[in-house]
């Protein structure tokens, strides 16, 4: 199913660019460089910390078309990065993006989509050693079709089939490889104002590129049953909040001490409290599976909980210039099999940064941005501070 749903996707998508080309089009090259300076490049102790200067270049292709009552997107990127010091790094990144906004008439519509992302794992989670294992490159391939029907009015059946496919080429057993596939069906209540509020009951079914191991308490499958409530309201022109509230129950198909269960949810504010200043709110709680090995001798985590909050204003200083801040903290608290009393680690994140950005011309985008990112960890080696200076061009044809 995943390999008809990708490939019918791309063809349409690529058939649709041929067939169709005209001065209307909405077709354009993106091409751009980038120049970033990263003083903890491994996210390690102070002591330990390693920095380097990472120069990238970017090529892409960005498709827009309508046609009749269909409208097709492709967003195509790739991106090379190279590291002046530690040259074992570089790599070719990719963002691969395909769409096909369906419509069979006005009251029964959806999507197509299809993507593929290649992309380094990042350090704050991975850790390597041996610099031969530091470039782990994390590929991963999402194929989703939905579909929307205007049944009664105002009240729409939803639905959806998707896969899931993701692949590290160094061992990252946390965070092992695995696809998933998942089914979804629910009914939603749409206004006339645009707000809307659905129940989701979702299912997913996830199979390991492993064996289970009963020593190492690592299994090859598992399942998940989601039941989501997700809603959407514009109180005002210049208001706009989101949120999602759910429960979710993973099962190890032969470990039972893998399994978790709980509440997670979000809530996004996006307010336009001026014609030239937002300010966007982000309140965010999330289970993830996060597996170590089972130890006999000290406790093991199987996931993690995390709490976030954000807050990003944003002010347009010019009609071709704005600054961005950002700020947020996350709480981690890891969960799994305690051991010999031995307490469970404990994380707390903290990001913090701005991006000011510049359109000379429509075409012509200049940025620079600034990160701090810091952990504080009950496992004291996992402590680090990391500050981040990026510049880049990119330049729409």
């Amino acid at each position: 199913m995943r390999r008809t749903v990708e490939w019918f996707a791309w063809g349409c998508l690529l058939c649709s660019a041929t067939a169709w080309a005209d001065p209307d089009d909405t077709l354009s090259l993106v091409v751009g460089a980038g120049l970033m300076r990263d003083d903890n490049l491994f996210r390690t102790v102070d002591e330990r910390r390693t920095s380097d200067e990472i120069r990238s270049l970017i090529f892409g292709v960005r498709l827009d078309k309508e046609y009749s009552l269909q409208r097709f997107k492709v967003n195509a990127t790739m991106t090379d990065y190279r590291y002046r010091d530690n040259d074992y790094m570089n790599y070719m990144g990719q963002n691969l993006n395909a769409a096909w906004a369906w419509k069979l008439s006005p009251s029964l519509y959806g999507n197509l989509s299809t993507g593929r992302v290649k992309s380094l794992n990042s350090f704050t989670d991975y850790v390597a050693q041996e610099p031969e294992r530091r470039k782990n490159i994390r590929t991963t391939s999402t194929s989703r079709f939905d579909v929307e029907w205007e049944a009664l009015g105002p009240l729409h059946l939803i639905s959806a089939i998707s896969h899931y496919n993701q692949k590290n080429s160094e061992l990252f057993i946390q965070d092992d490889n695995f696809s998933a596939r998942i089914g979804e069906a629910g009914i939603k209540y749409v206004t006339s104002a645009q707000s809307s509020v659905a129940l989701v009951q979702r299912r997913t079914d996830g199979q390991y590129a492993r064996q289970a191991n009963p020593a190492t308490g690592l299994d090859a499958s598992f399942s998940q049953n989601d039941t989501e409530v997700r809603a959407t309201w514009n109180p005002t022109v210049k208001t706009n909040v989101s949120g999602r509230l759910a429960h979710i129950d993973r099962s190890s198909d032969n470990f039972p001490e893998r399994n978790f269960s709980g509440n997670v949810g979000s809530v996004d504010l996006n307010w336009g409290l001026t014609e030239k200043v937002d300010l966007l709110f982000n309140l965010r709680r999330d289970l993830s599976a996060y597996q170590e090995v089972r130890n006999p001798a000290a406790s093991y985590s199987s996931f993690y909980t995390s709490e976030m909050f954000s807050f990003s204003p944003v002010w347009k200083m010019t009609e071709k210039t704005r600054l961005k801040l950002r700020w947020s903290r996350e709480n981690r608290d890891y969960e799994g099999t305690v051991v010999n009393n031995d307490p469970m680690r404990r994380d707390k994140l903290r990001y913090s940064g701005a991006s000011l950005e510049w359109e000379p011309r429509k075409s012509i985008n200049v940025s620079f941005d600034y990160l701090r990112q810091s952990r504080d960890s009950s496992e004291s080696i996992r402590n680090f501070t990391d500050n981040i200076y990026n510049l880049s061009v990119i330049l729409n044809f």
